[in-house]
């Protein structure tokens, strides 16, 4: 399939009837096709995110290395816990359960998402019940929840691999400082605490990329990393990714966000003089 028109984020320029691209230097954004679906490629960071269309939620973060710290697959989309290695991975994956199971997650098929000029994909849900928007800014990308489902909770997700490899033991997680923390939670031990930052990182990766939600108090937020083989214990598994959400309880509990929220990400270099990065200064609410 041949790309469609590109769209360069510099000065004011017409690239095609209905499509225009506006000031953001150094980042561009096209219209492209991924995996056999559409897709919105963004140059962006230091890194290339690949933002499915159809499912509203990116498929890959592909950095200066080549290497993919999504790495979402289509098959297998959801088998337990196969799909650890595929399917289950993405970022922003919204929607659990319900009639829009997937809204905002790459590989379904339940989202309509619109270029608007300068740097924002609009996504709304085919349901009508869901609409969100990610922006690109030089520093950062800001997703805001637009309109959610008044009858249903939601989450927020980054499902895949620090440093685009499977190596629990490699990968580096912070909160709000540099310092790591040594924690490796498993599927039957997941770490819950009310956070509001996180960032992760691999030990031979130059990148981290850090999640912030921007809100009047912390909420409750889900760690732990997931095998594809063995009942998904990731000590037993070859392949799998790392779990992480705002909102998300355990278990019964569920998706825990309501109503409008804002999401900030970022992906920086990791400094040369230590472990962690140099976390910037939170966002207001």
């Amino acid at each position: 399939m041949p790309h469609l028109p590109r769209l360069v984020l510099g000065s004011s320029l017409m690239l095609a009837p209905g499509l225009l691209a506006t000031t953001m230097p150094d980042s561009t954004i096209r219209a492209t096709s991924h995996l056999g679906r559409p897709h919105h490629e963004i140059h962006a960071m230091g890194a290339i995110w690949l933002y499915d269309d159809a499912g509203g939620g990116f498929s890959s973060l592909i950095d200066g290395e080549g290497r993919d710290w999504i790495g979402f697959k289509p098959e297998p989309l959801a088998d337990f816990p196969a799909a650890a290695a595929a399917g289950y991975r993405g970022l922003g994956n919204l929607v659990h359960g319900g009639e829009d199971s997937g809204v905002g997650h790459p590989g379904f098929d339940l989202c309509e998402t619109v270029f608007e000029a300068p740097a924002t994909l609009r996504t709304r849900s085919l349901s009508g019940r869901w609409e969100f928007t990610w922006t690109f800014h030089p520093d950062r990308l800001e997703f805001t929840m637009i309109r959610a489902d008044p009858d249903r909770d939601w989450w927020f997700l980054y499902e895949g691999n620090p440093g685009g490899r499977f190596a629990p033991e490699k990968h580096l997680w912070g909160t709000v400082d540099a310092i790591p923390r040594a924690e490796r939670p498993s599927i039957s031990d997941q770490l819950r605490e009310p956070l509001r930052r996180v960032w992760f990182g691999h030990h031979d990766s130059p990148w981290r990329l850090i999640l912030e939600h921007v809100t009047e108090r912390p909420e409750i937020a889900n760690l732990w990393w997931m095998g594809a083989e063995a009942r998904g214990q990731w000590r037993e598994s070859s392949d799998g990714m790392l779990v992480f959400g705002f909102g998300r309880g355990q278990g019964a509990d569920g998706p825990l966000l309501r109503g409008p929220q804002r999401i900030i990400i970022r992906f920086v270099p990791a400094p040369a003089s230590d472990a962690g990065p140099k976390v910037p200064e939170p966002l207001q609410p």
